[in-house]
């Protein structure tokens, strides 16, 4: 208790012990705002339509096709996998994705914030990032990643569109689709088809 009410300003720690403590703080996952901030992997390309579009963006599709929309985009992959060495190769990021929140953008009206519940590294060459919505656990991300290329699903039982992009890694240019659910076709269940035997 202070007289006269003063608060109480001596510094909990003091000199360099602050500036080591906030640093470390910085660094460490879940502590500070470094590693709070969004990373922001995918954004819709609108100033470069697909071929094959009309200019509102729908596609030339079957009428019993359920795809609505494809668009051009643009995947981080700068973020994912910098670049490593004199070769100039892109390598994996050493550090985990697990908790953190990731910006995608699929089309210029079509934006979701994703938190990734899981990642995995099946060999050294590919990421495998799993998430969901954060008022959503329901909801379905998926993002894999190899040298060559990548593949990238979403979807939220509580909204209507699907949602896949596939592309290129190195320059991280790709295509999405959105599928409206609503239009998909019944499944029919056939009789197992057997192979023959020889």
């Amino acid at each position: 208790m202070n007289p006269g009410g003063a608060l109480n300003t001596r510094p909990i720690l003091r000199g360099g012990y602050a500036a080591a403590f906030l640093a470390v703080a910085m660094l460490l996952p879940g502590l500070g705002a470094a590693s709070d901030a969004m990373l922001d992997i995918l954004r819709s390309s609108a100033s470069s339509p697909s071929s094959g579009l009309k200019a509102e963006g729908s596609v030339k599709a079957p009428a019993e096709s359920f795809a609505t929309r494809t668009g051009d985009v643009i995947l981080g992959t700068d973020r994912l996998l910098p670049m490593a060495g004199a070769a100039g190769r892109q390598s994996f990021a050493p550090g985990s994705l697990a908790s953190r929140s990731l910006a995608v953008e699929f089309f210029p009206d079509a934006y979701v914030e994703i938190v990734v519940a899981s990642e995995s590294r099946p060999d050294p060459n590919t990421l495998s990032l799993n998430g969901h919505l954060p008022d959503s656990d329901l909801s379905t991300f998926s993002l894999t990643v190899t040298p060559e290329t990548y593949l990238m699903t979403f979807s939220d039982p509580n909204g209507v569109y699907l949602y896949r992009v596939t592309g290129d890694t190195e320059t991280g240019i790709g295509q999405v689709t959105e599928y409206d659910l609503r239009n998909r076709p019944a499944v029919i269940h056939s009789t197992p088809l057997i192979p023959p035997l020889d």
